[in-house]
């Protein structure tokens, strides 16, 4: 096992990995910026150690430092978690040069799946639907429009490296096009460091599923189901559930096959996720990989009583996974709510400040809630805005729901704005109480949702 693991990341995805660590036997060691400095979970790591000032290129993104103190504190082994440089290949093979043991995939992987157009392409090659689109960031203009004629407007442009819903602008018309390719390149360069892009169609009406699947080193491939991830504001997730509802389980399962048979192909080692856009004929086209534990994980731990991050660690170390396919259950219903400190009655905009008072229900057998929050944290502008997810499992969905409204209803942050209102909306809307929304659900419903 290993002795020491530095955790790269910071909220509550570092409070989770600390939490697994600790039930492993291994010191987790936390990172911290200055802002961060008085996060409860760091009194729960064998040691923080401050990595620098609040901005992330001095903090969480300061490649050199986080490397150092990994060194420095005899650590063997380190967790990205989600976000800065969970799916870095350049950082996972200066991690082996160390001879530090990144907790991910082996950098290949990160190379492949990482780029979404060699992962476009590699999904093809193995015989995984694709959407329609470019598969060369090297075609020229001229290329691109032709392409963009073949496939019909509209499409979407897509940067190469982008992730976290980012990156992707949806074009309706030549004209359109022609003005924002150029543009599209450059934020492409400004926000990944990567100028490339690709277009895909664009699918109406679609929903977003997506298969989490883990892999060891011995060949072994399995998956844990799927999540349903329609409920999405520009391109970012809000709100997850699974088993996914009104779905042709019969095409799923084949699909789920598929994937599961495709990573075994090409070695895959650790947790990921595919991600797939269902059209409304039922049709599965896949979008992208993330190579990382989600930030959505804890609906499938909680689905099939399986914790991911303790895997993750395990494969990591060499484990082999001793688990059947035949063992992995969809038991009952699992929805999360991410909350985030925002104002969904002023365009979304972040909240922040100092949460003056604070009251979260109880955890139990259904419900579960991961948080790095308390009565005092300083809510900043430097980092994402969430803040919390609750997830709530019972036998079926509709027993699921009630029980979010009345886990929502007993929250009480004071001090800043939050999502909240707009999960008990979501939760209280017929299209999303039948099972029939699409990850157009939040733009056609945003004014009802203002005035709730």
């Amino acid at each position: 096992m290993f002795k020491k693991l530095l955790i790269a990341n910071r909220g509550e995805i570092a409070n989770r990995i600390i939490k697994s660590s600790k039930k492993l036997g291994i010191k987790p060691v936390c990172i911290y910026s200055e802002t961060d400095k008085d996060m409860n979970y760091l009194l729960h790591a064998h040691e923080s150690v401050c990595i620098g000032e609040s901005s992330l290129k001095e903090s969480y993104l300061n490649e050199e430092k986080i490397l150092s103190i990994a060194e420095k504190y005899d650590c063997d082994a380190i967790h990205p978690g989600y976000g800065f440089f969970s799916e870095n290949y350049m950082f996972s093979m200066k991690c082996k040069q160390q001879k530090i043991t990144f907790i991910g995939p082996d950098s290949r992987f990160l190379k492949i799946m990482g780029n979404k157009l060699i992962a476009r392409n590699t999904m093809k090659q193995l015989g995984i639907p694709v959407i329609p689109g470019s598969f060369s960031s090297n075609s020229s203009d001229k290329d691109t429009f032709n392409i963009a004629n073949e496939i019909g407007y509209p499409i979407l442009i897509k940067a190469v490296a982008g992730g976290g819903g980012k990156g992707i602008k949806l074009i309706n018309n030549l004209d359109e096009l022609k003005r924002n390719l150029s543009l599209c390149r450059f934020e492409a360069k400004n926000l990944f460091g990567n100028d490339e892009i690709y277009i895909e169609k664009f699918i109406s009406n679609a929903r977003h599923i997506e298969i989490q699947i883990a892999g060891d080193t011995y060949g072994n491939v399995i998956h844990f189901h799927e999540r349903d991830c329609s409920i999405q504001r520009n391109n970012q997730k809000v709100l997850e559930e699974a088993c996914a509802p009104n779905t042709n389980k019969s095409k799923l399962d084949n699909l789920k096959r598929d994937i599961t048979e495709s990573m075994k192909l090409i070695g895959y080692d650790s947790l990921g996720t595919l991600e797939f856009l269902l059209d409304s004929n039922g049709n599965y086209y896949f979008i992208e990989a993330n190579t990382r534990v989600q930030v959505e994980h804890p609906v499938t731990e909680m689905l099939t009583q399986t914790d991911l991050i303790d895997l993750q660690i395990r494969v990591a170390l060499g484990d082999y996974i001793n688990i059947r396919q035949s063992e992995i259950k969809c038991e009952g219903h699992v929805i999360e709510c991410r909350i985030n400190a925002e104002d969904p009655k002023r365009n979304f905009m972040p909240s922040t400040g100092k949460i003056t008072e604070l009251h979260l229900p109880e955890e139990s057998k259904n419900i579960r809630i991961d948080t790095y929050i308390n009565n005092g944290t300083e809510i900043t502008p430097y980092y994402d805005s969430m803040i919390a997810k609750i997830i709530v499992h019972s036998e079926i969905r509709e027993k699921t729901i009630r029980i979010m409204k009345k886990t929502l209803n007993k929250i009480n942050i004071e001090g800043i704005f939050t999502s909240i209102n707009m999960h008990k909306y979501i939760l209280e809307n017929k299209q999303f109480l039948d099972g029939k929304y699409t990850c157009q659900f939040l733009k056609d419903n945003m004014k009802s949702l203002i005035k709730f």
